[in-house]
């Protein structure tokens, strides 16, 4: 890292064929580079480990007809076969709060992000059709990632990003044959928006099936005390703490985006408002597609234990696989 830290890269790799071996040369593959949940505070970069699955299987398998619903997808999805990637997949063990409030959990999810762009043909990744995904806190870096290797976003190298944990700036890894070296962005039920008190989203909240099924309490003011501790230093403003905020002239170089939300989350309505403004903003240029699927009914982080795997899980992780698989075109 930029303050000569390390952190470790958790990587998921397909099972390897009669035609790939780890000991040769292999196909260069696509690659996911991800970034665990938990509030900034807690979590590990193995817990996505049936997300890395998805990324790395080649095979397909038939799925059953469910009553799983989502309200963008059509009723037949669950009867496709479930597609891989045959990815490699790259979860990033980057530092937690407390200990290493903002801006340090960004600087290493940007910092790792600038470390294997660096080494892909290490890796065996093609450059090309490397993509970002994170869950809820990960979501919400996973975003500001994006931006941050962007160049149309200006408000990317604020002063807090580049903080005095900065003693060994990383050098700049981005691609110069692109004007963003990702080719998109998978965001699970992500964090946006710091500013607005998570009381006022709840009460304006607009749950697509039942009713809001927030977190705990004690929960969210640990995670947002621990992470951006009462300081006159912090904007929750900043477009790396409330990346939902930043002003759509700076998304022009927004990568594709692939949002899942909860139904019965708060945060569905700040991640429905990005991506009205990601697709806004790319108008002009229409080469972006922007997916923004619901789950309904689903409360924040369904997709993982201890809750029950429900079908509705594969149908959302086929979802984001098949968008992958489109950008890869």
């Amino acid at each position: 890292m930029r303050d000569g830290k390390e952190v470790v890269l958790h990587i998921y790799e397909p099972l390897p064929s009669s035609n790939t071996t780890h000991t040769s040369n292999p196909e260069l593959r696509p690659c996911v580079i991800n970034f665990h949940g938990g509030g900034f505070t807690i979590g590990s970069g193995t817990d996505d480990s049936r997300w890395a699955h998805w990324v790395t299987r080649t095979s397909t398998s038939e799925v059953g007809a469910t009553n799983e619903t989502t309200t963008s997808a059509p009723s037949t999805m669950t009867r496709d076969k479930e597609l891989g990637l045959g990815g490699i997949f790259i979860s990033v063990e980057y530092r937690l709060a407390p200990e290493y409030p903002f801006p340090i959990p960004v600087n290493d999810c940007i910092d790792a992000t600038k470390y294997i762009l660096a080494h892909t043909e290490e890796f065996g990744i093609d450059r090309g059709k490397v993509f970002l995904s994170g869950f809820s806190a990960g979501g919400s870096l996973a975003v500001t990632t994006a931006l941050a290797l962007s160049s149309s976003s200006s408000s990317t190298t604020t002063s807090t990003t580049m903080s005095t944990t900065s003693t060994t700036p990383a050098q700049d890894l981005t691609n110069d044959t692109q004007t963003n070296p990702i080719a998109g962005v998978i965001a699970f039920y992500p964090v946006l928006d710091f500013s607005t008190p998570r009381s006022i989203k709840l009460a304006n909240s607009n749950p697509q099936g039942g009713v809001v099924k927030p977190l705990p309490g004690w929960m969210t003011r640990m995670f947002d005390t621990s992470y951006l501790p009462p300081s006159p230093s912090i904007d929750r403003l900043d477009p790396m703490i409330s990346p939902g905020l930043i002003d759509e002239k700076e998304l022009e170089e927004f990568p594709s985006c692939h949002l899942v939300l909860c139904g019965a989350d708060v945060l569905a309505a700040e991640g429905r408002d990005f991506g009205r403004k990601l697709e806004q903003a790319g108008e002009t240029k229409g080469t972006r597609e922007v997916v923004v699927r619901t789950v309904v009914g689903a409360r924040h982080g369904w997709d993982k234990p201890p809750l029950p795997l429900q079908a509705s899980v594969g149908v959302e992780y086929n979802a984001a696989v098949a968008s992958m698989r489109r950008w890869c075109l």
